[in-house]
């Protein structure tokens, strides 16, 4: 099958190799679904619960009928009783608009395989955006580094899948990331809706800014923490010099038992300061180590913080 040749090595830009993305892993993901905020504004079709209440077999709440409305919806109890005519409301399901941002900066070319930072990501987008797709969502994905790169969409039909497989798979490690500038330039002339980032958020000097571009009720963010084994439980000893992949600066330093346990409580502090910058601004945390199974470990996890639902 097409979909299990995916993503195979990339050899000039060293990206992993194939992912486990085949036929049968996404039409299990259709059993899923992104969990959209009901106070996002979006078209009359689709899976996500809105605020929006119109004539409905199911009710909640009752109006005046006008001489527009569908005879289907007439509350014939509520006329038998008072001898006026009622239409009855419900709240309606809407699809959304839904946009997936994936950092390709040099520090996300890191790894090898299916850890590869990049490789992840690019797994993580071709995922939810299948189930965008498969929700009947409006679906927009790009990647960016300095700045957001050509994208994909909008496309709102599951029948865009090949595509949106075949777009994650050209993606491929750039510059130096400006995360800040290229959310502002990418949510300011944009109605709203979901938008989901997928980075290692090394080049955020200022998360709650990022979280202040994106906010509800205009929009929903869900940040995706990606992070490297090797980035939460360094395997090194000893003297050594250190390159930062974003700037090209090096730092030595000794990688003793102190220095590489303080580098862990400063790790920890920085991803606890970013998930309580989420919660204040509403916005949805999630870290992710690249060695976690996408099917048996993350997909379970984004269900249990309620990013995702269905059976």
């Amino acid at each position: 099958m097409w979909w299990k040749t995916t993503f195979r090595r990339n050899r000039s830009a060293g990206v992993a190799n194939q992912t486990a993305l085949d036929e049968a892993f996404l039409r299990r993901l259709e059993r899923l679904s992104l969990n959209a905020s009901r106070m996002l504004r979006g078209g009359l079709s689709g899976v996500h619960a809105s605020t929006r209440r119109l004539p409905a077999p199911t009710f909640s709440d009752h109006r005046s009928y006008s001489t527009s409305d569908d005879l289907r919806y007439v509350d014939w109890n509520a006329y038998g009783r008072q001898e006026e005519l009622f239409v009855k409301l419900g709240e309606t399901e809407q699809d959304v608009p839904v946009h997936l941002l994936l950092d390709r900066s040099r520090s996300m070319d890191y790894g090898t395989g299916d850890m590869h930072k990049l490789h992840y990501g690019r797994m993580l987008l071709a995922a939810l955006g299948y189930l965008a797709l498969s929700g009947g969502d409006a679906l927009t994905a790009t990647a960016f580094d300095g700045a957001a790169q050509p994208v994909f969409g909008p496309q709102r039909s599951k029948a865009a899948a090949v595509s949106l497989l075949r777009y994650a798979s050209s993606i491929v490690p750039g510059a130096e990331s400006r995360i800040e500038t290229t959310i502002q330039q990418y949510t300011r002339p944009r109605p709203g809706g979901m938008v989901v980032v997928i980075s290692d958020l090394w080049s955020v000097s200022d998360v709650d800014r990022v979280l202040r571009l994106a906010q509800p009720p205009r929009w929903q963010l869900l940040l995706l923490h990606l992070l490297h084994p090797e980035e939460l439980e360094p395997a090194m000893q000893g003297d050594i010099e250190i390159e930062d992949s974003e700037q090209g600066d090096y730092i030595t330093l000794s990688a003793d038992a102190e220095t590489l346990a303080r580098y862990r409580e400063r790790l920890n502090q920085w991803c606890g300061a970013i998930d309580t910058a989420c919660q204040r601004r509403g916005a949805s945390y999630a870290r992710i180590s690249t060695d976690m199974p996408l099917e048996r470990a993350v997909i379970p996890f984004l269900r249990q913080r309620q990013v995702l639902r269905g059976t």
